[in-house]
């Protein structure tokens, strides 16, 4: 009797354990693995899930808050790189949780809308870059992250950030015939306006502290006008914050030539180098709109009927009749 027991107790175990080991992976350690959901495929290991890729061919896709029992906690670099998906949707779910999003997550993609994106979301400095189809965005949540004027902005305890506008988006604020006014945020990250359609020329306001690199990358700006000169050690602008071509011209609004050379030798601007430096107005009444200096890589252009040409050293020949030219120190 005991010993039918004791098979009857052992039979009754080996049934019970399989079980036993669901319970506590429902419970406990979720299933490792990738894992492709509503457009989405996740990376689960170690309790944790991260957004890798997507379903090819898929138009819309929703980033789940939670997969296999883990939490999603970031999206990978790469991961919507080069994809169909027009319309990104973050589950309501996610609101609240630091979701991170690596560089380049989504470029080249044919992304059009992000809905519900996180307010406290963690992002690279890249983590919208090479977006040029993007339309809209919207945020979910209470956090540093909102839109303003169709555009996502951060605001922390020091400083207000001017994240993105969309590339396929008209700026709706400062913004008219082409000309953006930077103004009312102290730094535009990276990406803030790269690949944008609309902007042609650029103002830059005093209250601005950082112009980030690639913050208009792949956009032709023809002129970039400081508004103030008294002001040139407050706005740093980074050597790679445009696209620089050698039409590029930068207005500095000098009155007499010790100001522009100001300007030149102590702005914080780290384009100077890379385009030419414009009077807006001439150094008096009597004076046209001229070039104080010229890059070496862009000469063999002209302004206001000016032609500027190099000589077969390299350096600058023809100037025509320039006023209070300066040869920069890099072009001696």
């Amino acid at each position: 009797m005991t010993k039918s027991l004791s098979y009857l107790g052992y039979f009754l175990l080996v049934l019970l354990v399989p079980f036993v080991c669901l319970a506590f992976t429902a419970c406990g350690e979720p299933t490792s693995g990738q894992f492709t959901e509503n457009g989405v495929t996740y990376n689960v290991e170690n309790f944790t899930a991260t957004v890798i890729g997507f379903e090819s061919g898929a138009t819309e896709a929703t980033v789940a808050a939670e997969i296999q029992g883990a939490d999603v906690m970031a999206i990978k670099t790469d991961a919507f790189k080069d994809s169909t998906i027009t319309t990104l949707t973050f589950a309501p779910e996610l609101a609240g949780t630091s979701l991170m999003i690596e560089e380049n997550a989504f470029s080249n993609s044919a992304i059009k809308n992000i809905v519900n994106l996180p307010a406290d979301t963690i992002l690279d400095i890249d983590a919208f870059a090479n977006m040029q189809n993007l339309e809209s965005i919207t945020v979910n949540g209470t956090g540093e992250l909102s839109v303003e004027n169709s555009a996502l902005v951060r605001t922390t305890g020091t400083e207000t950030v001017f994240v993105l506008q969309p590339a396929s988006t008209a700026p709706q604020a400062n913004f008219e015939d082409g000309t953006l006014t930077l103004t009312g945020y102290d730094r535009f990250m990276q990406n803030s306006f790269a690949y944008n359609k609309f902007v042609t020329d650029v103002i830059i306001n005093p209250d601005v502290v950082r112009v980030s690199d690639d913050a208009f990358k792949g956009v032709t700006v023809s002129t970039i006008t400081f508004a103030e000169v008294d002001r040139y050690e407050v706005t740093e602008v980074e050597s790679l914050a445009f696209e620089i071509n050698k039409n590029v011209k930068i207005f500095v609004p000098a009155t007499n030539d010790n100001e522009i050379d100001s300007w030149i030798n102590y702005s914080n601007s780290l384009i100077e180098a890379y385009a030419w430096i414009v009077h807006p107005t001439g150094c008096s009444n009597d004076n046209p709109q001229h070039v104080h200096e010229v890059p070496t890589a862009y000469m063999n252009a002209s302004f206001e009927g000016i032609s500027y040409t190099l000589n077969s050293t390299g350096t600058a020949a023809s100037f025509g009749n320039v006023m209070n030219w300066s040869l920069p120190s890099y072009m001696r």
